[in-house]
């Protein structure tokens, strides 16, 4: 009896030997297999794009064109340094904007001679990158905090993209793999959490539709592939999309690609735009230089795409100012810009300040209370030009200015109680 008692004893001492070294292994692959929600660590079932990353091989495709690179040119747009088709016979630059909870985030598209989308570029809002250990238990705890913490940026960076957790050891069975040491000592509990730390990065940085993960080690950059909306939908597959990140000091900044897959321009335009992008911030002064460029075109230039191409490039450092957009789209009125660059503008510009901003009946769109607006501001130009036109000897009174005159004689007819004005004015405020 006490040889069968002393037998139990020692198998269950074995068995909870044996339980204690297995459970971080059947834990870590119940969490990257089917998700965890505990007290200690909380993962979605994770797509087994999540799982694998690698790196990322740029494709020797010839350029767009092998002419004068003087059809392309590198222009600050927003925060970045982007492959513009300034002058190129074959490609159109068109502006987009693509609302996002209440925001308007830029981009652009190239579209061929028959209007059709070789690419588009959106900028996407920038995110905090942020190590974040405190958000579940299982990594404050020392043995895993301190060895994230060891960690550099870059190798989190780099491993968030080029880390593959699929082929890692911990996934096989201790008891299908004979080189697995049993002793507790040898279990690399460190590197397991480490990889469920990357796990929970990617489920928190990354699309919910990520289809695969690369890392661009010469650029230190990540690129994601996105399932496209025709995929979705169950349509056949014509674009591919992308997201594009790269990172300055703390801050993502994600660019999402939309490139033809059938088009070898497009492919072309892909590598040259990976090639070419690079982080440089908007300043307020970062229009003027671009300005300055469009100033120096010839009439002719800045009519034509060219100068487009630099008015819409120094919008993206202004992209909430009134004048500028205004003064933008009534220039680019008077030359032969086909409607698809303008109608993107007209649209932004309604969205944003209540009118398109056009000077034709047939593209002028605008809220009551900017028609309203408007029609005020013309009554009082009218008005002034009414004014300055009165000869001198019907105005016996000096004045120090052409401005001082409109406005003495402005407020006599207030006076005299003709001020047609006053009743629009609280229409507006209505």
């Amino acid at each position: 009896m006490k040889k069968i008692l002393a037998t139990i004893i020692v198998v269950l001492v074995i068995l909870g030997y044996l339980g204690l070294i297995t459970a971080p292994y059947h834990f870590y692959r119940f969490a990257t297999a089917e998700g965890v929600n505990s007290a200690y660590l909380k993962l979605k079932k994770p797509h087994r794009s999540m799982l694998e990353g690698g790196n990322y091989k740029m494709l020797r495709t010839k350029e767009i064109s092998e002419n004068s690179t003087s059809q392309w040119q590198n222009i600050h747009f927003g925060n970045f340094i982007v492959p513009f088709p300034l002058e190129h016979p074959l490609y159109l630059l068109v502006p987009y904007f693509k609302k996002v909870n209440g925001e308007h985030l830029f981009g652009y598209q190239v579209v061929d001679s028959g209007n059709r989308e070789i690419a588009r570029v959106v900028f996407e809002k920038p995110k905090t990158f942020l190590l974040e250990v405190e958000r579940h238990r299982l990594f404050q705890l020392p043995l895993f905090k301190n060895y994230i913490l060891s960690k550099s940026m870059d190798d989190i960076w780099r491993d968030l993209f080029q880390k593959n957790i699929l082929k890692s050891p911990f996934l096989k069975s201790i008891w299908q793999d004979p080189k697995n040491n049993l002793l507790i000592w040898k279990v690399p509990l460190q590197e397991m959490s480490y990889d469920l730390f990357i796990l929970e990065a990617r489920q928190r940085y990354f699309p919910v539709d990520t289809q695969s993960i690369s890392y661009w080690k010469s650029e230190k950059q990540g690129l994601i592939e996105l399932e496209d909306e025709e995929s979705k939908k169950g349509k056949a597959k014509r674009y591919s999309e992308e997201v594009l990140m790269l990172k300055e000091g703390n801050i993502i900044y994600p660019i999402r690609l939309r490139t033809r897959r059938s088009s070898y321009s497009a492919k072309a335009f892909k590598q040259r735009f990976l090639r070419t992008v690079k982080y440089k911030k908007s300043l307020d002064s970062s229009s003027v230089a671009l300005y300055s460029d469009y100033k120096a075109l010839s009439y002719q230039s800045k009519l034509a795409p060219a100068g487009f191409n630099l008015l819409f490039a120094s919008l993206s450092h202004e992209e909430k100012s009134r004048s500028f957009l205004k003064e933008m789209i009534q220039f680019l009125e008077r030359g032969r810009n086909e409607k698809v660059i303008l109608s993107p503008l007209y649209r932004y510009a309604f969205d944003i300040f209540g009118s398109s901003f056009s000077t034709s009946d047939e593209n002028l769109k605008e809220t009551f209370r900017e028609r309203l607006s408007r029609e005020v501001k013309n009554e009082e130009n009218k008005e002034r030009e009414e004014i300055l036109t009165i000869p001198d000897v019907e105005m016996p009174e000096q004045f120090d200015s052409e401005e001082d005159k409109v406005k003495r004689y402005l407020q006599k007819a207030k006076d005299k109680g003709i001020d047609r004005d006053r009743s629009r004015d609280r229409l507006v405020i209505d």
